[in-house]
């Protein structure tokens, strides 16, 4: 549970890896210094982090992150700083972990708020987790077929993900995952859904949209990816995503699971991208 509202000085929520039960992490009034080595006050285990990686401190009322000359830098909201100060609700990058500072005499109501996000959303990409998307999903295809209006899905993935964490490591390819969520929510109206569906996979849940339609909207959102090029261990690299276009109207009227045939219907369309040669749209 967390702390009753007595102190200026914040706590960390782990909100990437999630772990619930993790609970907060208290900031001493002298720092807390964040590495990989046995003597820090806050230890992750994880080759991407330095033995002294970061340090947080309060002073004056006011947080602070600094960089203790780590190898793979440490990141506030996405930008790699060297000393910074910090504000309630921003995210703190060290390897593939990130933390979420709750601060001053709302620790209590930001540490329900954060949980509720992290039910809700996926850490890494800010958008929406697989489970509150298979909810949407549910509702509203119910409701599309209540009201025969249309729906269609777009299932897409990362052309040869693997290899990119192969060759430039899991810090990058976490990078590649941010940075295709961040342009495809830069394309696409504030109405779609938009998930992390697992791993390299995403899905767009387009409601009042024929397939035709929908494959117009799946061409926008591939050709800002291959135009884009993402910034990695010093490298720039070419980035795809191939993608899979169904619709309701595609399932078979007697259907008895129309929510997971959609997401079938629309996983075969990215299996014949796939086999076609990727980077490309199927519907």
């Amino acid at each position: 549970m967390p702390a009753s509202k007595t102190s200026g000085i914040g706590k960390l929520l782990q909100i990437h890896p999630v772990e619930i039960n993790t609970g907060l992490i208290s900031i001493p009034e002298q720092g807390l210094k964040v590495g990989r080595s046995t003597g820090v006050d806050l230890m992750l285990n994880e080759e991407a982090v330095s033995r002294e990686h970061a340090r947080i401190g309060f002073q004056d009322g006011r947080h602070y992150l600094e960089d203790l000359g780590s190898t793979n830098g440490t990141f506030r909201n996405g930008e790699r700083i060297e000393f910074t100060e910090l504000r309630p609700g921003d995210r703190i990058s060290i390897g593939s972990h990130i933390f979420k500072l709750l601060s001053g005499d709302e620790t209590e109501a930001q540490y329900y708020e954060s949980i509720y996000d992290m039910m809700t959303q996926d850490g890494l990409t800010r958008i929406t987790n697989k489970r509150a998307f298979l909810d949407i999903l549910k509702r509203e295809t119910q409701r599309s077929l209540n009201t025969s209006r249309p729906l269609s899905l777009i299932l897409f993935d990362i052309d040869h993900f693997k290899s990119i964490n192969d060759t430039y490591g899991h810090l990058v390819g976490d990078q590649v995952l941010r940075v295709v969520a961040q342009r495809i929510r830069d394309v696409v109206e504030s109405h779609v859904t938009f998930a992390r569906y697992g791993g390299e996979e995403f899905v767009l849940l387009v409601p009042e949209v024929n397939a035709a339609d929908a494959a117009v909207i799946a061409e926008r959102c591939r050709r800002s990816i291959a135009e884009t090029e993402i910034e990695g261990s010093g490298h720039l690299i070419p980035v795809s995503i191939s993608l899979g276009v169904a619709d309701l109207q595609s399932l078979s009227p007697d259907t008895l699971q129309p929510d997971t045939d959609l997401i079938s219907y629309a996983d075969a369309r990215l299996y014949q991208a796939k086999h076609e040669g990727r980077n490309r749209v199927c519907s």
